[in-house]
């Protein structure tokens, strides 16, 4: 059997975030750098210094999916070809099925993936759909879903990992002529992934990769969803995570720049973590890592451990310097024992980069300038400011409901503060004249400091990149307001 694997609709770029953007969060857009009318990123930045082009960069969305995929089928009787993204140009003869993840999709994914199924439709070649983007449309948009639907033909999996019933979609596609739903439980046992890269094209060898070791959340606060995604909280077999980072290493003829743990609080449990960084220090990996950590669970021996493993960076969500809207958002970080850890990871040699939100239901100016406040003074070598996104659930309503939460045209606002003003903090905040330097508005420092290490650049170097990326636009930010206020005065 012939099959071909589309890892993911098309690639998100910073410029595509940007084509996407709520209009009224353009004020906070408009901080980051442009280059022909395009905002760029960190990535963007080093490549026109590099080639004074932004060309396509291959190396810069590799989605795993595929690769585990691919080895999840493999037999001698089946035959693999895997698109990193869908190929308009690739002929598709002699394919008997493609398999289409939904889980990383760019702009307007959904009518992408409408065209791809109609030209498969005028072929006569059945699909297999999965991932979390699809099982999100089967859930909250019913028409688009249908319109899918009624151009597919072959099994339609729901679920956020499908593995376990591929095989068995793949086996059954010949006898499946209309388009049929599968609904299974999501259960994610890292024992049944292969992350080989042996019998995979060597295109697709990347020098950075992710990997994650444990599924949902032990904490719970107010703003995030992920713990109701997952019901509870599980740890991936240590043992076979360790196979798998030896195979990821071993596989890989690029060679493998950087890791990322990708788990959302790697640290839930120090001494795990500190066998598994033992582990990367016998083994003497080329690559280097990086993940998040939960803020009040940092010790010495942690630190040292990370250290010791090459750890080049960690991001540490913070959300906000005040007391108050700790508690509001059931952090309940001890704000002064963070400054002292975040201290004591740079003594390790450990870049640390802070996450921080703004307008969450509760939020203030006064709220606001406690925050600002913090960040003078933690002194962190990164700091990323995020606009609060509102998700209704369950846990939250009693604080909708206080605060009077209201969303009218596509616009939030709650009594203590609106959307409007939360962009304008966002910025008030990004503008600051301090030592900690600003990651570019509405970018992750995971989707831009992989990368620039699979450049090969040292941990020095990529923050140099970051540095000058953030005096450069604040230069041009300032500039901008100097003008309108000479500008408002000839007016006068």
């Amino acid at each position: 059997m012939k099959i071909c694997i589309v890892s993911s609709i098309g690639e998100q770029t910073y410029q595509g975030k940007y084509a996407e953007r709520k209009l009224q969060w353009s004020p906070f857009w408009d901080l980051a750098l442009f280059r022909e009318n395009s905002p760029i990123d960190a990535v963007d930045y080093y490549q026109i210094s590099r080639t004074g082009t932004l060309s396509p960069n291959p190396n810069r969305h590799i989605y795993t999916i595929g690769i585990l995929i691919s080895n999840h089928l493999k037999t001698p009787s089946n035959k693999i070809v895997i698109m990193n993204s869908f190929d308009d140009n690739y002929s598709f003869d002699d394919v008997d099925v493609v398999i289409i993840s939904t889980t990383h999709g760019t702009t307007n994914w959904e009518y992408r993936l409408i065209d791809i199924l109609k030209k498969l439709k005028s072929k006569g070649i059945k699909s297999i759909i999965g991932g979390i983007g699809i099982k999100k449309l089967y859930l909250r948009n019913i028409q688009i879903f249908s319109s899918i639907l009624s151009l597919a033909t072959g099994y339609i999996i729901i679920s956020d990992n499908g593995l376990s019933k591929l095989s068995w979609a793949v086996d059954n596609i010949h006898i499946c002529y209309g388009c049929e739903i599968i609904e299974i439980e999501d259960k994610y046992i890292l024992s049944c992934d292969d992350f080989s890269l042996k019998d995979i094209d060597e295109s697709l060898h990347s020098k950075h990769t992710v990997l994650i070791t444990q599924t949902g959340c032990v904490y719970d606060c107010a703003f995030c969803g992920y713990k109701d995604k997952y019901k509870s909280h599980s740890f991936f077999d240590l043992s076979e995570i360790k196979k798998t980072l030896v195979t990821m290493s071993k596989t890989n003829k690029q060679g493998l720049n950087h890791l990322r743990f990708a788990d959302e609080t790697f640290n839930v449990d120090n001494e795990r973590v500190i066998n598994l960084c033992e582990f990367i220090k016998t083994q003497n990996f080329d690559f280097h890592w990086s993940c998040f950590l939960r803020a009040d669970n940092i010790s010495l021996e942690l630190i040292k451990a990370l250290s010791a493993s090459k750890c080049d960076f960690v991001s540490i969500g913070v959300e906000s310097g005040s007391t108050f809207m700790q508690g509001i958002m059931n952090k309940n970080i001890d704000l002064n024992k963070l400054k002292q850890s975040i201290s004591e990871l740079q003594n390790a040699g450990i870049i640390v980069n802070i996450s921080l939100m703004v307008g969450f239901l509760g939020e203030t100016d006064l709220t606001i300038k406690e925050t600002m406040n913090y960040i003078a003074s933690c002194k962190s070598d990164l700091a990323r400011v995020n606009v609060w996104t509102p998700a209704r659930n369950e846990k939250n309503q009693s604080l909708f409901n206080e605060y009077d939460f209201q969303n009218e045209n596509d616009t939030w606002f709650h009594k203590s503060l609106s959307e409007s003003q939360a962009i304008n903090f966002a910025k008030e905040i990004y503008m600051m004249d301090e030592s900690t330097i600003f990651i570019p508005p509405f970018s992750s420092i995971f989707d831009q400091w992989p990368v620039l290490s699979s450049y090969g650049l040292s941990k020095e170097e990529i923050l140099r990149v970051f540095r000058n990326y953030y005096i450069e636009s604040k230069t041009v930010e300032k500039s901008k307001l100097k003008r309108r206020v000479v500008n408002n005065e000839s007016n006068e």
